[in-house]
């Protein structure tokens, strides 16, 4: 049985430190890092994203620049370009990232460090810095 804290979380909403009753607003997806590349990630293998797109749900992610950055030092290649976006309530957005994921790390996890050469192919051996 969950507790009327979890329900309104659930719900999306809670009473703020019990002085008032204001709503509060959650996504409804989890916000830590891993599962924020893990969302872009997802999108960027289905096709390519703007940023405006990785901002809403089910991606969710404000800070993309930030997660793309961090994506590409664990040794992503993405493609950025910069494009014009018509939001849906046909406002024009100029200079919007559109980013491609090019290639992944050859590990089949993510390294550590940041990939300074690419990966060899299948039966030979490379360095990975």
């Amino acid at each position: 049985m969950k507790s009327k804290n979890e329900k309104a979380l659930i719900a999306g909403t809670i009473k703020a430190s019990g002085k008032r009753n204001q709503k509060r607003q959650y996504m409804a997806v989890a916000s830590d890092l891993k599962e924020q590349h893990r969302r872009i990630l997802a999108a960027l293998r289905i096709s390519p994203r703007t940023s405006y797109e990785l901002r809403r749900e089910p991606v969710g992610s404000y800070q993309c620049p930030t997660r793309i950055h961090e994506l590409r030092a664990l040794g992503y290649r993405i493609e950025t370009h910069r494009v014009v976006v018509v939001d849906q309530d046909g406002f024009t957005h100029p200079n919007v990232a559109l980013y491609t994921l090019l290639a992944e790390p050859c590990t089949g996890g993510v390294s550590p460090l940041p990939r300074k050469q690419p990966c060899a192919p299948s039966g030979t051996s490379a360095e990975v810095a």
